[in-house]
């Protein structure tokens, strides 16, 4: 089923191709009945999805058309996020993206994706600074002149020894 954005926009209409491209892909029917409003938020995604389990609507993936929807789904409690421990060490760098960067897409519609993420820190500097700028670089190259379809923010941090 897919948790439409708000009716009139390009960006809905453009998710909405997505989805309907996703089953095709995949061999599936479209069923406009599983087509329901989500708004982009997270009351009107939870609502949608509690009436389709309230009808006994049999579905077995949800297509959300952002973060926002997907975190008003009911099945969404049930998935929660791994919660991940680790110690740095001096010298260890941490690197943060938004999903924009590794769902950055060239003009040919390929996305930048973990791999090409990991392979850009990899060679990258050891500096934070110079490997921000190493970061955006490189998915700047790799899109080209594509449209940005969403934020792309990025955080290095590096663990440095507490000066004596």
């Amino acid at each position: 089923m897919h948790l439409a954005g708000i009716g009139d926009s390009q960006e809905a209409h453009e998710r909405l191709a997505g989805y309907r491209d996703a089953l095709a892909d995949a061999g599936l029917p479209y069923d406009e009945a599983l087509v329901v409003p989500g708004d982009f938020q997270i009351l009107p995604a939870e609502a949608s999805i509690g009436r389709l389990l309230r009808d006994g609507v049999a579905f077995d993936a949800v297509f959300a058309a952002n973060d926002m929807s997907a975190r008003g789904t009911a099945l969404s409690a049930q998935l929660p996020y791994r919660e991940v421990e680790e110690r740095l060490a001096p010298g260890d760098m941490l690197v943060l993206s938004s999903d924009g960067i590794v769902e950055a897409m060239n003009e040919q519609g390929e996305l930048y994706g973990f791999d090409r993420f990991a392979d850009a820190i990899a060679r990258g500097p050891q500096a934070s600074a110079a490997m921000l700028a190493h970061l955006f670089a490189d998915v700047a190259a790799f899109s080209g002149a594509a449209e940005m379809h969403d934020d792309m923010a990025i955080v290095v941090a590096c663990y440095r020894e507490q000066a004596a």
